[in-house]
C-alpha cells in the first residue's frame, strides 16, 4: 500500500488524515441521500402513506415482463403436453422464485431497496412465491405423460 500511497502523492492527490476523513463523510452521508427517494425509484406509481400489501406487491410482480413472459412459455408447455418444456419453464419460474425469496439485487441497488421496504412502498413476495410454487406443481402434474397399463399383466 505504501507504493501506491507515493505514487497517487506525486500525482497530486495529497492522502492527509483530513482527506481521508473527508472521503469518508462524503461516502457515508451519500447512503442517506440515495435512499431519501427509494420509493419514487423502486415504485413511481405508489400513494405516500399507504403501506404496500401483499396484493399491490402481487401485482407488481406479475405484471413485470419476466413473468408474463413465463406465464406464456406456461401456456405453451401445457398447451402441447411437453413434459422436457414444462420441467425447463419451472426450473425458470424457480430460479424467480429464489432470487425473491433470497432478496438478491443488483450490485450498488440494495441499500436503495432496503430503504424503500423500510418506507413501505416494497411488500412481501410471499404471496407471489406461493403463487409460482402452485403454478409449478399444477404445470409438472398436468404434462406428466399418463400411465400406461399393460394389457398382458392383468
Amino acid at each position: 500500500m505504501g507504493s501506491l500511497r507515493r505514487r497517487l502523492n506525486r500525482a497530486g492527490f495529497p492522502l492527509t488524515s483530513v482527506t481521508a476523513t473527508a472521503a469518508t463523510f462524503a461516502l457515508i452521508s451519500a447512503g442517506p441521500a440515495r435512499a431519501a427517494n427509494a420509493c419514487e425509484t423502486e415504485r413511481p406509481y405508489w400513494t405516500p402513506g399507504a403501506p404496500a400489501t401483499v396484493l399491490d406487491e402481487l401485482t407488481h410482480l406479475a405484471m413485470s415482463p419476466l413473468t408474463i413472459g413465463l406465464a406464456v412459455l406456461t401456456v405453451l408447455a401445457v398447451r402441447f403436453r411437453s413434459k422436457w418444456g414444462g420441467l425447463i419453464v419451472c426450473l425458470m419460474w424457480s430460479f424467480l422464485a429464489s432470487i425473491l425469496a433470497f432478496g438478491w439485487v443488483p450490485a450498488g441497488r440494495a441499500e436503495l431497496r432496503a430503504a424503500a421496504i423500510t418506507e413501505g412502498c416494497i411488500g412481501s413476495p410471499a404471496l407471489f412465491i406461493g403463487l409460482v410454487a402452485a403454478i409449478c406443481v399444477a404445470m409438472i402434474l398436468f404434462t406428466t405423460p399418463p400411465e400406461r397399463r399393460d394389457p398382458s399383466k392383468e
